[in-house]
């Protein structure tokens, strides 16, 4: 609290001390930002890393923070069985809080001596092999909706948020061509458009599953 006094004191007491207002703060500016602004969904998972942290550490104010209680709930995290990659995701998001934090109601020393724990060096390995893939796609039956969303991901690489996104006009079923696009609120990872050739099996199921749909 001597820290956010001294770095700003113009600030609401009630805005100074509770954290978790802090943490709204900070996703909401992070999603308007000029510059790579954070997805609605994408701020959703960060809110709830930093509320798991903040509770796991019992911290409620800014003064609570300190490099040793992030580096304890990590090493809690480890004893847990959260995975390498988890923990690195997990020390960035708490490390780009904190670094917001600074110097308005921490002092810049205050990640002095923090270093993130190391990514895993290995790839991920566990990939579904096309004979389990034509399994599953026969398992859906009659549920069109599932087959469509395992369509989307197996043939065509969506990621999730863009098959629940997905809109009858990405697919060009003359050109056999699937066009990944920016739709109002919904914008893509890479906030770029893609177009992602359709295969055959897909192109044939969507020409019955979007007939009269639009």
């Amino acid at each position: 609290m001597i820290a956010a006094e001294e770095y700003y004191p113009s600030e609401p007491p009630a805005r100074r001390r509770e954290i978790h207002g802090l943490i709204d703060q900070y996703l909401k500016d992070a999603q308007a930002r000029n510059k790579k602004p954070l997805r609605a969904g994408t701020a959703d998972t960060r809110k709830y890393i930093l509320e798991k942290w903040v509770v796991d550490c019992g911290i409620s104010r800014v003064g609570d923070i300190s490099v040793s209680k992030i580096n304890q709930w990590l090493s809690a995290l480890k004893a847990q069985g959260k995975s390498q990659d988890t923990r690195w995701t997990y020390g960035q998001r708490v490390r780009s809080f904190v670094t917001y934090l600074m110097p308005k109601y921490l002092p810049t020393t205050a990640l002095a001596g923090f270093t993130l724990p190391e990514p895993s060096a290995v790839g991920r390995k566990n990939w579904i092999r096309s004979t389990e893939v034509s399994k599953i796609l026969d398992a859906t039956g009659l549920d069109q909706d599932l087959k469509f969303a395992l369509f989307c991901g197996f043939d065509a690489g969506l990621r999730r948020n863009e098959v629940s996104e997905a809109r009858v006009d990405w697919f060009d079923l003359e050109n056999g061509l699937l066009h990944v696009s920016n739709n109002g609120d919904f914008v893509t990872k890479d906030r770029d458009n893609r177009t992602i050739p359709l295969t055959n099996r897909f192109a044939e199921f969507l020409k019955g599953y979007l007939a009269g749909r639009d």
